[in-house]
């Protein structure tokens, strides 16, 4: 039976499931019916043919609802999962600070011990702050009732134990529990018996109160807290969910708080497994959909207009593993360890075959519900994140049985026979032997960064690519299956086209990097995925880890995540977290009016299950889904003119290391392009051909390129007096090998790869011409690792507008060599139809790319070094300082704040603004 060599699917399969899926058809008549179409010069989510501001939320109150806090008969529940400590299954946070002096009075019960042994309570963490908290709790100490008086030092790491007293408390009975606190001496009673006195010679400061319970199910009955003179501070008996006492609605749930506000989609969690429990999938053929039920119906109890795509969660349950221990995957690392990981390989036919019989049943039994009609979508999720990826770190995957064994299968199908293998892999080679790369052979490149086709490039390349299609494949089979099932009436998405990353090592091998595969399958209707954490900070940008013009081109959509942690995270979120209530609604803000611009939807993630349900917050999320509202009125259209071009098939000839993946891929992409003062659109190479015109086009990783790629470049730049950008070594990794030529020829600049590597650095040595002559003297910039090889230019006829500068030297084993190295490291040269700027050092400040966009005549919104985004009806500013903006339009227009409703001008070509620092503008633009 022939197998498809795209997918690695088998034919008939594909056949029989196009056949299924138009008998299927009918079954849809009469639901409600998602599907994205074009509106207004953007993909569009259209419910029952209307077009959808699509804005959403995780539905977190019912993905565990058994684990989260619940307010019931007079009692605030807690429950906590066994042998686990995540803060989100068992805590509730005050929603405001006690000072130094206070009275702290609650009645709390364990109830219930859901693990053995020591480490069984219910726990006041009393101003709970980075600075540490007051540890006041009930406990089991070895089958000794015990009540604890400690104060915990900064992250609960460590604890200062004041004091333990037996306590004669039993399972199911109140104890009374009161803490006074008086400047620093601190004083704790249990059922009115003296626990403990102790000075604090450091108090901490003023801080939140935090309950939580621990391997129990526990319950409070009241906490209230006073001050000395008996003022009361806070105040809940519990007889109704009280959001204004706690950090966000978690009592109640978030369902009815984000309808109100607008945002109508709820995305509850459908799991297979959930995080070693049970879930729906009890064995073979054996499902329980109870809990699934509950929790659709739930959501539509609260929120009767609500419609519901469901996040699918297929991560085997441990039954799963247990039997089918070969299908796993497997990690090693550099220094000889190896493990299974949770996840089946995603080459593996078997848990395809057996998830896909999983995921049948779920939507068979949604099909035939009577909460049916308000689901129109499904997300689908898998592995790590699960996000359909291998963990990122210094872990090497995956070396399973089953995958080395499929492997083996994609190379039969690609060569055919072992000479054409060993042809490729430059040595003798046997499909039947072949092996997952060593991750030694991953670490080390054959010239510096590069593996290179002449060498070992390709044998790493193939596993990769197979690595790829892999997860590609799987998500085909099983959006294929939700398709044919519900006739088509639902949209499915699932994470993938992670170009953009967090530093790893192992980026390469994460399985993302054949988006042009992904977007190439019928029963896809988009992606999505977090925006970038590293740059999401109050001033920061609002960017995603994906080519999203490459969706758009393809009449897909992708969503925006927006998992921002807010000011009611913990203070040690990270992450960009924002501070205060002002950099909270700023930043959510700016990711809204990002959607916008984008003609894309967004959801709300809150991993927190606190982060946005304040009644300081919402108002301002209820606004943007008015906007959103608006923006469907509005011209769409993107208005870009400058395109950012990555190639996927770079990466994979890139050694497993962060030297020039980080300066290209994040610090360049992220936190420099976003702030030329111009919208951009990104799109993968495999697109070029199709692409509307720009102006000017960043070759961001285009180090590999073939010969169809590259005359398609040819094509494309070489007309209509365009400007290309290329960054370090396009067109360097050829299907022969390493070349300058090659890179001479694409980029019309000689261009020359020394056999040294080093510690590079660039700064601009001639401040007259167009594109540096508004950039500060003195302007250089530098990657954050040693690179090599050092590429630099030879050409007489170029300008040489910046110096490379290496420091130590370092030859092509990565030795130390003396000397330092100065070359050419920024270069122009004008043709007749075209112009050519290459760089040799990533990470180009905004400052140079905003004068390289002017020399190629892209519109400048504005040069004050902001995230800025727009398209043909709308502007957005996110202010990194405060102060005055001159903005400047293409023409004329009425701009009218978006915000406010505020009429800036009647016709326009220029207006001024006064931000202040982190805040977020956003205009209506009438041409």
């Amino acid at each position: 039976m022939k197998r498809n060599k795209r997918t690695g699917l088998n034919i008939v399969t594909l056949m029989l499931g196009v056949t299924m899926l138009t008998a299927a058809a009918a079954k849809g008549e009469g639901k409600t019916r998602a599907e994205i179409k074009e509106w207004k010069g953007a993909p569009a989510i259209f419910i029952n043919g209307k077009p959808s501001t699509a804005l959403m939320h995780e539905a977190h109150a019912f993905k565990s609802a058994e684990n989260l806090p619940a307010v019931s008969g007079g009692k605030l529940r807690l429950q906590n999962r066994p042998g686990t400590y995540g803060m989100t299954s068992r805590c509730v946070k005050s929603t405001n600070s006690f000072g130094n002096s206070f009275m702290l009075e609650a009645e709390v019960a364990i109830e219930e011990f859901t693990a053995d042994g020591t480490g069984n309570n219910i726990v006041l963490w009393v101003n709970y702050s980075p600075a540490g908290c007051y540890f006041f709790h009930l406990s089991r100490e070895k089958d000794v009732n015990v009540v604890h008086l400690w104060k915990a030092h900064p992250g609960a790491s460590q604890f200062d134990k004041w004091f333990t007293l037996p306590l004669n408390w039993k399972t199911g009975e109140t104890v009374n529990l009161k803490l006074v606190v008086n400047s620093g001496k601190i004083s704790g009673y249990a059922n009115g018996t003296l626990v403990g006195e102790k000075i604090d010679e450091n108090p901490l400061p003023p801080a939140s109160l935090t309950i939580s319970a621990y391997h129990s199910i526990s319950s409070v009955n009241f906490v209230k807290v006073t001050d000395l003179d008996g003022r009361i501070l806070l105040h809940d008996d519990f007889s109704e969910p009280r959001a204004e006492n706690w950090s966000g609605a978690q009592l109640a749930g978030d369902i009815p708080t984000f309808a109100s506000a607008g945002v109508n989609i709820s995305l509850p969690a459908i799991q297979a497994s959930r995080y070693g429990q049970v879930g729906l999938w009890k064995g073979p053929g054996q499902y329980d959909f109870e809990k699934l039920d509950s929790d659709m119906r739930s959501i539509l109890a609260t929120s009767p207009d609500a419609y519901i795509i469901g996040r699918v969660v297929f991560n085997p349950p441990d039954w799963w593993i247990a039997a089918n221990p070969s299908e796993m995957c497997i990690w090693k690392d550099s220094a000889g360890g190896s493990g299974q990981l949770w996840y089946a390989s995603f080459s593996s036919e078997k848990w395809r075959k057996d998830t896909g019989e999983f995921l049948e049943a779920v939507i068979r039994h949604i099909e035939e519900s009577d909460y049916a009609d308000r689901v129109i979508g499904y997300n689908m999720l898998y592995a790590f994140g699960p996000e359909w990826e291998h963990p990122s770190g210094n872990r090497f995957h995956d070396y399973g049985v089953t995958n080395t064994r499929e492997f083996r299968k994609w190379l039969t199908e690609k060569y055919g026979t072992d000479e054409a293998l060993s042809r490729a892999w430059n040595r003798k080679a046997s499909i039947a032997t072949a092996d997952i790369p060593a991750v030694s052979d991953r670490l080390t490149g054959d010239k510096f960064e590069f593996f290179d086709p002449a060498g070992k490039g390709n044998r790493i390349g193939d596993y990769i690519r197979f690595n790829d299609e892999s997860v590609v494949s799987a998500i085909e089979y099983m959006s294929g299956i939700i398709k044919r099932v519900t006739g088509g009436r639902v949209i499915v998405f699932a994470h993938y086209g992670y170009h953009f990353m967090w530093p790893s090592i192992n980026f390469s091998q994460r399985g993302h990097q054949a988006l042009d595969k992904f977007l190439d399958i019928p029963h896809i209707d988009g992606s999505g995925s977090a925006y970038q954490y590293r740059v999401r900070y109050p001033g920061g940008s609002t960017v995603p880890i994906t080519t999203v013009a490459s969706f758009r081109l393809h009449g897909k959509t992708y969503i925006l995540e927006d998992d921002t942690r807010t000011h009611l995270s913990t203070e040690d979120s990270e992450y960009g977290r924002a501070r205060n209530l002002w950099e909270t609604t700023n930043i959510l803000k700016r990711n809204s009016a990002y959607t916008i611009s984008e003609g894309i939807p967004l959801w709300y993630l809150d991993f927190g299950n606190v982060w946005f349900e304040h009644k300081d917050i919402m108002p301002s999320i209820a606004q943007m889904a008015d906007l959103h509202k608006e923006a469907l009125n509005r011209d769409r259209k993107r208005n870009a003119e400058i395109a950012v071009i990555v190639n996927q098939r770079s990466v994979t000839y890139l050694r497993s290391s962060n030297a020039v993946t980080v300066p290209v891929l994040t610090k360049q992409y992220f936190e420099q392009i976003p702030k030329i003062g111009a919208p951009f659109d990104s799109y993968i190479l495999q697109d070029l051909d199709n692409m509307p015109d720009y102006k000017l086009y960043i070759f961001l990783d285009t180090f590999a390129l073939n010969e169809k790629e590259k005359e398609s470049i040819r094509r494309v730049i070489r007309q209509k007096g365009r400007t290309a950008l290329w960054i370090y070594a396009p067109g360097y990794i050829t299907e022969n090998g390493l070349s300058d030529e090659a890179m001479s020829e694409i980029t019309g600049i000689k261009l020359l790869s020394k056999n040294i590597g080093g510690q590079l650095r660039a700064y601009l040595c001639d401040m007259q011409h167009p594109i540096t002559e508004d950039c500060s003297p003195g302007t250089e910039w530098e990657a954050p690792e040693p690179i090599g090889p050092i590429i630099t230019s030879r050409d007489k006829d170029a300008g040489i507008l910046g110096m490379l500068h290496a420091s130590p030297g370092l030859d092509g084993q990565w030795r130390d060599r003396t000397g330092v190295e100065f070359d050419t490291g920024l270069a122009v040269k004008e043709f007749e139809d075209w112009r050519s700027v290459w760089c040799g050092v990533p990470n180009m400040p905004a400052d140079l790319l905003r004068g390289i966009a002017k020399y190629a005549g892209v519109h400048i919104y504005s040069d004050g070094n902001d995230f800025l985004c727009a398209n043909s009806s709308m502007l957005s500013i996110h202010a990194a300082y405060a102060g005055k903006r001159t903005i400047k339009l293409p023409k004329p227009a009425k701009v009218v704040d978006a915000f406010t409703g505020e009429i800036i001008s009647e016709k326009t070509d220029s207006f001024d603004v006064d931000l202040k620092q982190y805040e977020t503008g956003m205009w209506w633009l009438e041409y």
